[in-house]
């Protein structure tokens, strides 16, 4: 394992943010985990931040859904970690074990080449495996949750290995446990993924809907028809760097949908358990930041959603454009957002 100072991480996230960190290092085989904890006790910067309880390890994957700081004050680690089995099956379910640092939209592909079906409609989805549970992804009517049986994971703070059942994950909206305070130096290693050997699509969301009125469904056709419409909706991220949705679309209650219908009927929303989720992108328009420039940074113009670096953009370029968008919004529609990714 090669350890690096003062390293450069520009090339390393997808917003194209000017970073650095003390420390910086990359992953290829589990067994190189547990190292992680002795580098660490040799560092006396690091030493000081893990005794304070503070996060120490940056567990870095596709970058993609990522806020850097100018500079991270500790470890960041690049996880190359690779492979994908099937370890079991039962009446119900196949059980597939795959290494966290798996490209996301790779193991679904696989999963459509070897009859694993199910997360055709997180296709395209950029990341790694192992932040897909971290950030419960979804898309399209379907959360990662669904699928997950258990994950796997060392904490570095004390070297020990934990096994997390699919509740102890606490999934909901976006979050997970591992976004808990608890769990600020948790490694994933890997996802253990359950596949209904009876497959049931999931095709009541949006556009999905629409197509499938008039063609046959099958898990490629959805995968297909979910790759084109992301491509079509959203930017490349080579040409407009961009961490994807930069904020999580609000949950509601039906009492605050009615009063807000009152004064935008054509408002979009969906049943979600309890509450109803808005359209974040929609709101952002109807607020005025769509196609917006601001600095360095636009809220995309094909899907205001997205925040795009124009290039030469700062965490503080972005953080502001962020606020800005936020005030607005709750001042217009009474609605507060929440930054979908991670700050570093």
């Amino acid at each position: 394992m090669i350890l690096k100072t003062n390293f450069n991480l520009k090339h390393l996230n997808t917003f194209k943010l000017e970073s650095s960190c003390d420390f910086y290092s990359e992953i290829n085989q589990i067994d190189e985990v547990k190292e992680l904890s002795g580098i660490v006790s040799q560092k006396p910067q690091l030493v000081s931040l893990l005794s304070a309880n503070q996060k120490v390890f940056f567990i870095l994957g596709g970058g993609s859904n990522l806020i850097f700081r100018e500079h991270i004050h500790g470890f960041v680690v690049k996880n190359n970690l690779k492979s994908i089995k099937e370890i079991a099956r039962d009446s119900v379910n196949t059980y597939v074990q795959v290494a966290s640092g798996e490209v996301w939209h790779d193991f679904v592909l696989w999963g459509l080449d070897h009859g694993y079906f199910g997360l055709e409609n997180l296709a395209l989805i950029p990341g790694t495996v192992g932040a897909a549970p971290i950030q419960n992804i979804g898309a399209y009517g379907v959360e990662v949750k669904k699928f997950i049986h258990s994950v796997k994971g060392v904490d570095l703070s004390t070297s020990k290995m934990r096994v997390l059942s699919s509740d102890e994950c606490q999934f909901s909206y976006r979050d997970s446990i591992f976004k808990k305070s608890g769990y600020k130096n948790f490694f994933i290693t890997e996802v253990i993924f359950k596949f209904p050997l009876f497959y049931q699509p999931e095709c009541s969301y949006g556009e999905l809907k629409d197509f499938f009125k008039s063609h046959e469904i099958s898990p490629r056709a959805i995968a297909n028809k979910v790759i084109e419409i992301r491509r079509e909706k959203l930017p490349s991220l080579e040409l407009y760097p961009n961490v994807g949705s930069f904020f999580k679309n609000p949950l509601i209650t039906q009492e605050q949908l009615n009063v807000l219908k009152k004064r935008t009927p054509h408002l979009v929303s969906y049943p979600h358990g309890e509450k109803i989720k808005l359209s974040a992108g929609q709101l952002i328009e109807l607020a005025g930041f769509k196609g917006l420039l601001h600095g360095n940074f636009m809220m995309y113009s094909r899907q205001a959603l997205v925040m795009v670096n124009q290039g030469g953009g700062s965490f503080e370029g972005a953080i502001a454009l962020a606020e800005k968008v936020r005030f607005k919004v709750l001042n217009d529609f009474g609605v507060s957002l929440e930054i979908e990714p991670d700050i570093w």
